[in-house]
């Protein structure tokens, strides 16, 4: 029987939470002697556990988790110190392999949504100024007055606006936080970005 989407989310944020635990015990970074911590690794957490559930290996895992330490923190961390993390991850998704399944069917699906969805908003974009002459030349033909082409047009920007407002709303399948718009104290709305403005996630995962 399918595991159900609310099952699915809970599901994941208890394995993010022991992944998240994994990294604070590392804490590569020294936050913990700094007073920091908490939450200070789970971006990389979210970027490592979405490679994970893929099924890869140890050492394929570990070369992940260099990566995006790397690019978060700018230093490079020992390759033992990696494999035994990406050992220890490996394991707690081991320990949640039928819900890794129904996550990755899961997420498939949200990505294939939202290429839909953008294929749709940007199509649209592409499009309208094509449909604008047309629209036009239609009304010239068939000796219309311009006010008569009007509602098409509205109807047109509304139904693009609306796809508009479904992208900006994706949350992304990696963080589940919102794909465009950062959640800290400056929340900005990058509708151009490619990745995750939370996680860095790109489109269609890591």
């Amino acid at each position: 029987m399918p595991i159900k989407r609310k099952e699915l989310k809970n599901r994941y944020k208890e394995l993010f939470g022991e992944v998240s635990n994994l990294m604070n015990e590392w804490d590569p970074m020294r936050f913990e002697s700094a007073g920091g911590l908490v939450e200070e690794y789970d971006p990389e957490v979210a970027r490592i556990l979405a490679a994970a559930v893929k099924g890869i290996s140890d050492f394929e895992l570990s070369q992940k988790i260099s990566l995006a330490m790397r690019e978060s923190f700018e230093d490079d961390f020992g390759e033992k110190e990696t494999l035994e993390i990406a050992k220890k991850v490996n394991a707690a998704i081991s320990a949640h392999s039928v819900f890794v399944a129904g996550l990755m069917r899961d997420t498939e699906n949200a990505w294939e949504s939202y290429r839909r969805i953008n294929f749709a908003f940007w199509g649209m974009l592409l499009f309208s100024i094509p449909f604008v002459l047309v629209a036009f030349a239609f009304a010239l033909v068939f000796r219309l007055s311009e006010a008569a082409i009007v509602p098409f047009l509205a109807i047109y920007v509304v139904t693009w606006l609306g796809v508009g407002l479904g992208r900006s709303l994706f949350q992304c399948p990696q963080c589940g936080n919102s794909f465009f718009m950062g959640t800290g104290p400056m929340r900005f709305y990058h509708p151009f970005s490619s990745k995750c403005v939370n996680c860095g996630c790109p489109v269609g995962g890591p």
